[in-house]
Order: C-alpha cells, then sequence, then structure tokens
C-alpha cells in the first residue's frame, strides 16, 4: 500500500525579504489600524508580494507556493536551516571524508560546505531539502528523518479562538457591531453579539474534539519499545521514536501494533489491517524474494503489498522460519508511512469543490455592488437635504450592513446543522458537516463489496461455468449437492486467501462460505521455499464427506478502503474502525439503509440551504428598498424598527424555516445545486423588482391621500382638522407642535409608517413563498413550530395595522392612519403575496415548464453519463453480439465528451514515477532575478 502526499503539484516562487518594504506595512498597518494586517492574513500572497523581492530560488527565504488544482490557493513558507552535527573533531574529519567523498551521492548534492548545513522548508509536515545541482527542492522522507512520531499538536482555546474571530465573516459583523452601537442600536448588536458567540464556542469545541480524537488515534503510535538488531548480532530495545529506515527489528506477533511501515525479509506473519480496511480479516505477509533488486521490487508485477508491514496494523501471529526469528526492516518513519498519510489527509483536507459556496460567495459580491450604488445614492441625498457630515457617513455605511445582513453566510449552515442532528438519530455520524450539502447532489454511488450490500451471512446459491464466450448451465447447491470433481472444484478448495488462526479458519467471508461448500479441510501451516523465496502455504484435503484433491497455494493480502473513502465526495463507512476517521460518514447501521438516509437529508438540506439562502437575501433587499426610499426625505426606520424586524421577523424564521424533516420517499429528480442558475436569479430578480414597486407604490400612493402632510402626523386621525370635502385645513399651533416633534423624533411620518408595514408584510409573505416543500421536504405544515411562527408574526403584524395602541405606536415610531388606508395596505400586501406565489410556483418550480422550454430551446444536459447514453441510443450495433468486436464498432460522435480523471489518481500516479522522493518537475532554469517555478 504505497502512500504518497494527497496535495497537488504546485507552483513554487521564490522571494527575499525587503527591510524597507517592510517598515512601509508597518506604516501602513498602523495608518489603517491594523486592516493592512488582517486583509494580508486572509491573503498570504499579497503579504509576500508587498514586504519582499521576487528572486531564484536559490537566494529565496520565502516561498510562496500555489496549487495548481482549480482552487489555486497560495501558502507561504519559510526557508529554514538544519546544522549537521558531529561528535568530536576527529570523527568529524572521517565522517566528513566517508559522506562527501562520492561526488553522486545525494548527501554531497544537498550539504552545503563547509558550515555543514542543509537548506529546507516543511509543506504540511512533509520536509523538503533543497539540491544544490538541481536547483530545486526534493522530497526528504528518507534522508532528514527526525524522530518517528506522528506529532499532533492540540491547538490551545486561545489560538482557535483567535483564528475563528478572524474569520472574514466575522469582522464584518464586527464592524456591523460597531457601527450599530455608534448609533445606539444597542438590542440587536447586542443580540448578534450573543449569536455569534455562541456559534464561535460550537466551532472551537468542534474542532478541538477532533483534534483530541486524532491525537488518541496516534498518541500509542509514538510510545512504544522495538527490539533492533544490531550489526553484531546482538538485540536493543529502543523506544519506537527512535527508529529510521534500514534499522531491522524484531517482529514478535502477540497482538503487536507496528510503529512504521517495514519490509518483511525474514519469517512471516498474520496482520489485522482494519485500521486501513476497516475490516477484520486476517492477511498473510509474506518476506520479500531475496532474488529482487532494490530498484525493481515495486515494479514487479506481482503485488508487492504483501510484503509491506503496514503502520498502525496488528500482527496477529509470527512465523519464523530455518534462519531464525521473524525479523523486518523499516521502510517509512512518522508521517510518510501509510497511517501518517492518512493523519495527513485528515489534517490537510482538500478544499470541498462544491458550486454552492462558490456562487454564495459571488452572490454576496453582487450584493455588495448593489450596497455600493445605494451607499452613492444615500451620500447625494443626504447631502442635499442638509444633514451633517457625521451623520452622513453613519447612513452610507448603514446601508452596507443592511444590503449585506451579516447574518447571510452563516444561514447557508443552519440547514446543515439541523440536517446533522437527524442523521446522528439515525446512527448517522459526521465528522465534516459541510459534505451533508453535497449528498444532496449525488449521482453515483460505489459499493465496495459483497457484504456491505448484504446481510453479514452469505449463502452459495450456485455456480456458473463459461465456454467461449457463452455461459453454461447453472450448478445449484441449494438441495445439498456436490460439485462435480473438476477444474472449477480446483479452484474452489485452493484459490482463496483463508488462514488458520487459532485452529480456526477465518478469512474472507466469500471465500469462506465458497471453500465450506467443497467439504474439504484446511490443515498445515508452513513455511516453503521456492526459487529462492519463501512462500507461505498449505495444505488442503478432503474432508470426511469429500473428494480427495491436494494442492498449495499462495495468499494476497487486502485492498485498502480507507483512500476510497477520502477521495469520495461523501465515503460513508460501515465500520467504526480506524479507517472510519478517513471517512466524512460513519454508519451505526451494518448495511446500505444509510445510504438513501443520508441522500434524503443531504437533499432536505442542500434545499434548506437555498430557501434561507433566498429568503436572507430577499429580506435584506426588503429593508435596503425601504431605507432607500425614506432616504428620499431624509428619513429612516427607527432603531425599535429595525429590532422588531431584524429579531422577531428575520431571525426566527430563519432559524425555523429548516425545521422541515427530509421527504420519506426519494425523487428521481436532484434539487438544484447551484446557487447562479436562471430558475433561482430569475425568482430573486423578480421577488426584488416586485418589492420595490409594492415600497415605492406606497411610498408614493400615501402622499396623495387627502390627510396626507408632511408636517402634522398626527392630522390624519384627527377629523377637525378635514374639511367637508375631505381636503386639510391649515392650524398653526399643530403645525408648530408636529414640528416640534418631529425634530424631536425624526422617524415618525406617514410614509415611515406605510413603508415599515410593508416592509414587515413582506417578509413573511416571501417566508411562505421560499419555504419549498415535497419532493425534497416534507410540507410546510408539517414544520409545526415554523407555522406557529408566520401564525405569530401574521397576528402581530396585523395589530400593528390595526390596533392604535399609543404606547405601541410611539416605542415603533408609527403614527396612526385612517381605517381606509390600512385596508388598502392590506389589500395591497394580498394581491403582492399573489403574484410572488403564482410566479414561484408556475414560472420558477413548474417542472412540465422547464421540460418544455428545454425541448424548445434544444438544450442537452452536460453530465458525462447523458452525453454517452445519447451515444449509446445512436449507435446500432449496440449492445455488442457475440460475434461484434465492440471494441471499434462504436461510434464516438459528441465531441462535447471529455474523458474524466480523478486529479487524486492522477497525482498518486505522477508521484510513484518519482525515484528516490523527488520532486516531479520538468522545468528549465530561468533568468537569475526571476522566480523558478518548479512542481513540489
Amino acid at each position: 500500500m504505497e502512500c504518497y502526499t494527497f496535495c497537488f503539484v504546485k507552483d513554487i516562487f521564490g522571494y527575499k525579504s525587503s527591510r524597507c518594504r517592510s517598515v512601509l506595512f508597518v506604516i501602513g498597518s498602523i495608518l489603517t489600524c491594523g486592516f493592512l494586517l488582517l486583509l494580508f492574513y486572509w491573503r498570504p500572497e499579497w503579504d509576500v508580494w508587498s514586504k519582499c523581492i521576487q528572486c531564484t530560488l536559490q537566494e529565496a527565504d520565502i516561498v510562496l507556493l500555489r496549487t495548481t488544482d482549480e482552487f489555486k490557493i497560495w501558502t507561504k513558507k519559510k526557508v529554514m536551516w538544519v546544522q549537521l552535527s558531529f561528535p568530536s573533531s576527529t570523527a568529524r574529519a572521517d565522517q566528513q571524508h566517508s559522506l562527501f567523498s562520492d561526488e553522486t551521492s545525494l548527501l554531497h548534492r544537498i550539504v552545503i560546505k563547509p558550515d555543514l548545513k542543509v537548506r529546507f522548508i516543511e509543506i504540511q509536515k512533509i520536509r523538503y531539502i533543497w539540491d544544490l545541482y538541481e536547483k530545486q527542492f526534493i522530497r526528504a522522507e528518507r534522508l532528514i528523518f527526525g524522530p518517528n512520531v506522528i506529532d499532533i499538536r492540540i491547538s490551545p482555546i486561545w489560538k482557535l479562538l483567535c483564528k475563528e474571530v478572524l474569520n472574514p465573516f466575522y469582522t464584518f459583523q464586527i464592524f456591523s457591531v460597531c457601527l450599530w452601537l455608534s448609533e445606539d442600536y444597542t438590542e440587536y448588536s447586542v443580540a448578534l453579539i450573543i449569536m455569534s458567540f455562541i456559534s464561535i464556542a460550537f466551532s472551537v469545541y468542534d474542532v478541538r474534539q477532533q483534534s483530541i480524537k486524532l491525537y488518541r488515534l496516534v498518541e500509542t503510535h509514538n510510545n512504544m519499545m522495538v527490539t533492533i538488531c544490531r550489526k553484531g548480532g546482538g538485540y536493543e530495545k529502543v523506544p519506537s521514536s527512535e527508529l529510521v529506515p534500514g534499522d531491522v527489528f524484531i517482529v514478535t506477533g502477540n497482538k503487536q501494533v507496528l510503529s512504521c511501515d517495514a519490509i518483511l525479509i525474514h519469517g512471516g506473519c498474520i496482520v489485522n489491517e482494519s485500521m486501513l480496511t476497516g475490516e477484520s480479516i486476517p492477511v498473510t505477509k509474506t518476506p520479500l524474494p531475496s532474488t529482487v533488486s532494490c530498484s525493481s521490487w515495486k515494479s514487479s508485477t506481482e503485488d508487492y503489498k504483501r510484503h509491506i508491514l503496514f503502520c498502525g496494523t496488528q500482527v496477529i501471529q509470527s512465523k519464523a522460519t530455518s534462519e531464525g526469528e521473524v525479523r523486518a526492516v523499516v521502510y517509512r518513519t512518522g508521517f510518510t508511512t501509510t497511517k501518517g498519510e492518512l493523519v495527513r489527509s485528515i489534517l490537510y483536507p482538500k478544499p470541498i469543490d462544491f458550486k454552492l459556496y462558490q456562487d454564495a460567495f459571488r452572490f454576496l459580491l453582487c450584493l455588495a455592488a448593489i450596497a455600493t450604488i445605494g451607499m452613492i445614492y444615500s451620500v447625494c441625498i443626504l447631502v442635499l437635504n442638509g444633514i451633517p457630515p457625521g451623520k452622513v457617513v453613519r447612513k452610507a455605511l448603514d446601508v452596507i450592513t443592511i444590503a449585506v445582513s451579516p447574518a447571510l453566510p452563516a444561514s447557508v449552515t443552519i440547514g446543515i446543522i439541523y440536517a446533522q442532528e437527524r442523521l446522528k438519530k439515525k446512527g448517522i455520524y459526521c465528522i465534516n458537516p459541510q459534505r451533508i450539502n453535497m449528498c444532496g447532489q449525488l449521482n453515483l454511488i460505489c459499493f465496495d463489496k459483497t457484504g456491505t450490500l448484504t446481510e453479514d451471512g452469505l449463502d452459495l446459491w450456485g455456480l456458473v461455468s463459461t465456454k467461449g464466450k457463452g455461459l453454461q448451465n447453472i450448478f445449484k447447491f441449494n438441495n445439498g449437492d456436490t460439485l462435480p470433481w473438476g477444474p472449477l472444484f480446483g479452484a474452489m478448495v485452493s484459490c482463496h486467501s483463508l488462514i488458520l488462526l487459532d485452529n480456526t479458519l477465518q478469512g474472507d467471508p466469500l471465500d469462506l462460505k465458497m471453500f465450506e461448500i467443497t467439504r474439504w479441510e484446511l490443515k498445515e501451516n508452513t513455511m516453503l521455499k521456492l526459487q529462492n523465496e519463501e512462500t507461505h502455504s498449505f495444505i488442503v484435503k478432503p474432508g470426511p464427506k469429500a473428494n480427495k484433491f491436494h494442492e498449495r497455494f499462495q495468499l494476497n493480502c487486502s485492498v485498502t478502503q480507507s483512500k476510497a473513502l477520502k477521495i469520495a465526495h461523501a465515503g460513508i463507512s460501515l465500520s467504526e474502525q480506524e479507517a472510519s476517521v478517513a471517512s466524512p460518514f460513519t454508519s451505526k447501521i451494518p448495511n446500505i439503509d444509510c445510504v438513501p438516509q443520508l441522500i434524503k437529508e443531504g437533499r432536505a438540506a442542500l434545499v434548506s440551504s437555498f430557501c434561507i439562502f433566498k429568503y436572507m437575501a430577499l429580506y435584506s433587499m426588503i429593508q435596503y428598498v425601504g431605507v432607500l426610499c425614506l432616504y428620499w426625505q431624509a428619513n429612516t426606520f427607527g432603531n425599535y424598527q429595525f429590532l422588531f424586524e431584524d429579531l422577531a421577523i428575520a431571525t426566527v424564521i430563519g432559524i425555523t424555516m429548516s425545521f422541515n424533516h427530509a421527504y420519506p420517499q426519494l425523487d428521481p429528480n436532484q434539487p438544484p445545486g447551484q446557487l447562479i442558475s436562471p430558475p433561482l436569479l430569475l425568482s430573486v430578480i423578480l421577488n426584488v423588482i416586485l418589492s420595490l414597486v409594492l415600497h415605492v407604490f406606497g411610498f408614493i400612493m400615501v402622499q396623495q391621500q387627502p390627510w396626507y402632510t408632511p408636517t402634522d402626523i398626527y392630522r390624519a386621525c384627527n377629523p377637525t382638522n378635514l374639511t367637508s370635502d375631505g381636503k386639510t385645513t391649515s392650524n398653526k399651533t399643530t403645525d408648530t407642535i408636529a414640528i416640534a416633534l418631529r425634530n424631536e423624533d425624526s422617524y415618525k411620518s406617514y410614509e415611515n409608517t406605510t413603508v415599515y408595514l410593508l416592509s414587515l408584510f413582506n417578509c413573511i409573505s416571501t417566508a411562505i413563498v421560499f419555504s419549498k416543500g415535497k419532493p425534497y421536504r416534507k410540507p410546510i405544515y408539517t414544520n409545526y413550530i415554523f407555522m406557529i411562527v408566520l401564525l405569530a408574526q401574521f397576528g402581530t403584524c396585523l395589530y400593528f395595522l390595526f390596533g392604535k395602541h399609543e404606547t405601541l405606536y410611539n416605542a415603533l415610531d408609527l403614527v396612526c392612519t385612517p381605517r381606509s388606508w390600512r385596508v388598502y395596505l392590506l389589500v395591497m400586501v394580498l394581491v403582492h403575496f399573489t403574484v410572488i406565489m403564482a410566479i414561484e410556483e408556475i414560472l420558477i418550480e413548474n417542472r412540465c415548464l422547464k421540460v418544455f422550454l428545454t425541448k424548445c430551446c434544444k438544450v442537452k444536459s452536460t453530465q458525462r453519463y447523458k452525453k454517452m447514453q445519447r451515444i449509446i441510443t445512436k449507435e446500432p450495433n449496440w449492445p455488442p453480439e457475440d460475434d461484434t468486436d465492440y471494441t471499434t464498432s462504436c461510434t464516438m460522435d459528441e465531441a462535447a465528451l471529455e474523458a474524466y480523471s480523478n486529479m487524486n489518481y492522477e497525482h498518486d500516479k505522477d508521484s510513484k514515477t518519482a525515484s528516490n522522493g523527488f520532486a516531479n518537475t520538468t522545468s528549465k532554469q530561468i533568468e537569475e532575478g526571476s522566480s523558478k517555478k518548479d512542481n513540489i
């Protein structure tokens, strides 16, 4: 089982530190109150570009790495030095001469003389050393070994807190809270601080628990005693941390856990590789043949893994030979071992390539652009209305926090949290919650073997042999008949991987059932030497009720599934062994019932994320439109108006909207997987336009009412101030009082009351429209808490509209309007709700209309299996007959059909071709002073 670093090939650039640039950076950080420091923390490449000068890798003290995958992630690394030391001056001279006399040796190429220093960088726990001749960094796993430990450090809580708080999302929240506190918007600021603190606490707790779990996984690995063989023939017990490649140690058996990857050179043993495979099936290991050369032993056609003892596996039994004890030579140590690579893959996971998160970021940028337009509009309008500059700045910045809600990014994860809890109740545990949404887009499920697809117990139903290109008659075992003697019978009693352990036959369940049906017995367990190769052999012989047949056979080792679990978008482990640590999901259900459950919950979580994201974006736009309307008259919503809409309406809806459980049946169609898609964009754009129409229409119409006056906010409900024809009369005393009140509290106005009430009802109606049910979630009426919340909110808003409670109106900066106008507002709200509901159901969510438009526009699916299906449909010779040469008869007529390439596999394949751990590089030297681009 060969493991290599999982990260993609990287581009590397060299930089040299500049004092002048560093001084300018410090000055800029002070002038920006630390914002420049924070920005460079988020973007390490900007930090290097601003403080360093580009140079060759040979001169560099800082290197900048960039992955060549689709993510293009930059990493900053400092070039470090290690000093070689010798015990005495005499020994120093002798050893120097022996080490450096061979100019072709690798050591001669990396040690800088006469200082005896080695230059290196460390990337994800692996050291890369500078090659003086090749002018590149090479992987140094077998040169500078370091201790044989898998060092997992549990970060202190304060460091985890700092890292979490410095996330751009929480930084924007801090900015918003500071702005709101400057405007005395204290209540919602405190509420947001509390919610953020709870979110941060849960996140830090989860990360720390994962670190502790990983630490316990490798804790025993770092504290073992191993018996090694010395050159003089003696033995010495040493800590496992002191092992280096080339050391020979004794394999004792007796459930010995291996602390390194080793090559078996003498004797044989049986190991339990459940840490890697997730299955407790014993595997037999045989020694490496003495005739195999060092350079070609892994390139042999035979399975070389049967000679390797992997780190973390358990030796159940060892079998010595005539040459002495069972011995193995250390092959790899520390993080370069199979277990170390597994741990590294958990410490440094590949970024999740999911369109939802990329689209969410682009959507946020669009909202930021809209907020910028609103900010420019706000500055112009408020300045023209004579508002003081300080207040203009605060109100303009308010527009940003309104258009881009601080709660918007977090809204995507709410559905995931609830889905994770529901999965936990069903016995499915998740260590990477972000993968749950990806389960909603799964279109291919791969099962590794029988036993996963079926129950634990297996029964052999029948056997079918082949002749030429056809199948022969079926031989059924269900009536107790014995298979007649022949080649198939010989294969069944000899071609398997069964072993005798404590006088019990053990091995793969399929092999076990196949052997039992022959009624033969497995007897002896010996180590034989055939053609200079030690082979682990058994003798099989007929049982009391069987025919006679003898055969020697050689065993093979099992294949790991941990790498498949890591590469898959949503790997599920049905085991509680250590291999489950590499899998995003672990199921307590020992069968595939967990798969449809995970898909259903994934679809429900994905749809919930879309619903909440759309709602929070629309809620921000609704508030944004309302505020910009009121800015026209240098007015805005009051603090308690904002508080009620933000906390009692939007936040409560955002929390309860995802309570819908997954629909019990799987729908044939997948839910949409992109935020930036025509249906979703059309839905958002149309709802924003209709909200704008609703608010602007209400804003204009209230000014056309006969009782309206911009100066007296109490005249509408005072009939003494109306003439017989409905027009208002001038009352200087009332006007003076009204103006004084407006100066004291500038929020109260007829426009404010109208726009605010429309905004509240708009938020509620949008939540109803966007709360999707069937076919991926249960209907909205099954979400009882959400229904109670909607009814309570709608009833409260109706009370605001018709209640005329003086204390309440004063607290919310509302004013009294005639009852006829309030009825008119309610009609506007109902018409608006009917229109947006019709658009969503008839236009956006109409599958029949989508299919019709797809056919009319002749749109073809870009999914590979759909392309292949179209090719097969057009192929007259498909399916191939017995005499058909199907390798040449099928014509590929879709130019857009591209071959699928698994980047993880391609990287592993490239890594295996690299010799002696050298980095793969074909780069040429370029001019002095420019960057050298190598592959690591």
